[in-house]
């Protein structure tokens, strides 16, 4: 795919992603639909596949998922080890989703070298954002959506805490009623 200069870039409107290197113009099918060439994954066995997202979309589009509450969820671990100390969230149980939009973390006490933060789902998490050297109380941010059910889990890693520390999670969004 050639190199794009934005200022350039094609008309009427073109949507334009940064390779590490230069920008480039998207590509879209037919329908206009984003095409993306996925490499490799780190999808575990029973991970949503193209079927089980497909099951989704069918029952969001014939009205049998709903939003029945909202949700938020917080913990908060106090007085900590020195070190890497990972707090985990709650889980939504058996037969129930979590639409999450948002997890929130911080560090009440100090600065810790690293937060990261994502969700669990079985053995495997999958970490979606950090922040490195956040300062004592900076709320770290990580924006979802993530589809939660049975004993999937919010995940939040604190890196290089010091002793005492009070470490606090978050997470909002809606319980989902798939009917």
């Amino acid at each position: 795919m050639p190199e794009v200069i934005p200022e350039h870039a094609p008309m009427p409107r073109s949507f334009l992603a940064w390779d590490g290197t230069a920008y480039r113009v998207c590509t879209v099918d037919a329908n206009g639909h984003l095409q993306v060439d996925v490499l490799s994954s780190a999808l575990p066995a029973g991970a949503a596949t193209a079927f089980t997202q497909a099951l989704i979309y069918s029952r969001l589009a014939n009205n049998s998922m709903r939003f029945s509450d909202r949700l938020v969820g917080s913990v908060i671990d106090n007085n900590v080890a020195a070190g890497n100390i990972t707090v985990y969230g709650t889980t939504p149980g058996p037969g129930v989703w979590w639409l999450v939009q948002q997890i929130g973390a911080t560090n009440k006490v100090s600065v810790c070298t690293e937060i990261n933060g994502g969700i669990e789902s079985g053995a495997t998490a999958y970490f979606v954002q950090g922040i490195t050297n956040p300062l004592a109380w900076r709320v770290v941010n990580l924006p979802g959506p993530f589809l939660l059910t049975g004993t999937d889990r919010v995940r939040v890693a604190f890196r290089g805490c010091t002793l005492n520390d009070d470490l606090q999670i978050w997470w909002t969004g809606w319980i989902v009623d798939i009917t």
